[in-house]
């Protein structure tokens, strides 16, 4: 899915942008918490592979553990 829309996101159609946002940094989903690493690297590679500019946005509530700033996840 994110290929396609990063595909879609390169359209070269005249006078037609498309801003790439990425929201709830480091990583989205609480299911894969235990592969922040893994999904935040692979979603980088994905950008630079289609040459996609965007931003991400950080979540700073997900850069704690157990109430004290991670330095890995900030790192991410």
């Amino acid at each position: 899915m994110v290929a396609a829309f990063l595909l879609a996101a390169r359209s070269q159609d005249a006078g037609r942008s498309v801003a790439v946002t990425i929201d709830d940094l480091p990583v989205t989903a609480v299911s894969v918490s235990s592969n922040w690493d893994t999904v935040t690297h692979r979603l980088l590679a994905a950008l630079r592979q289609h040459d996609v500019p965007a931003i991400g946005f950080v979540n700073e509530r997900k850069l704690y553990v157990d109430g004290a700033v991670d330095s890995g996840r900030v790192a991410l």
